[in-house]
């Protein structure tokens, strides 16, 4: 349920605006649209995890080998 806020004698502007979503008091309306990310190729014996950050999801390079550079 989204309710617009105004405060006494007076409707708050587009900037003033804020929505009540499930209770708790947001900036903006969601759902936040995140940028595309494209990866690089991960190294040999690595690959990308998705980590759920908020607002958008991030990415952790995660390698099995524990020491891949043995000179």
């Amino acid at each position: 349920m989204k309710k617009q806020i105004s405060s006494i004698g007076k409707v708050l502007s587009k900037e003033e605006q804020r929505t009540i979503n499930g209770g708790a008091l947001v900036a903006e309306p969601f759902p936040f649209e995140c940028p595309i990310v494209l990866l690089a190729a991960p190294p040999e014996g690595c690959y990308y995890v998705t980590v759920p950050t908020i607002p958008c999801p991030s990415y952790k390079l995660v390698c099995d080998d524990i020491f891949p550079y043995q000179a």
